[in-house]
């Protein structure tokens, strides 16, 4: 149960990240629609990359449950 509450943070985290951006840069994001889609996007591909990408250190848990050695 503590994963999808955490999940759900994250996604409004990234979405208040947007507007600070859009606060401090040029960059526009027109509604939060578009903040949640572009947070979505960024909580996507960080999730990926824990999965995906090597840890370095033998003996990790990968996802299909075996362990490198």
């Amino acid at each position: 149960m503590l994963l999808p509450i955490l999940a759900v943070v994250g996604l409004l985290q990234d979405t208040l990240v947007w507007y600070l951006i859009t606060w401090l840069s040029e960059v526009r994001v027109d509604s939060v629609w578009w903040a949640l889609a572009g947070a979505f996007v960024v909580r996507a591909c960080c999730w990926a990359g824990v999965w995906l990408l090597p840890s370095g250190r033998p003996g990790t848990p990968t996802p299909d449950g075996t362990s490198e050695t």
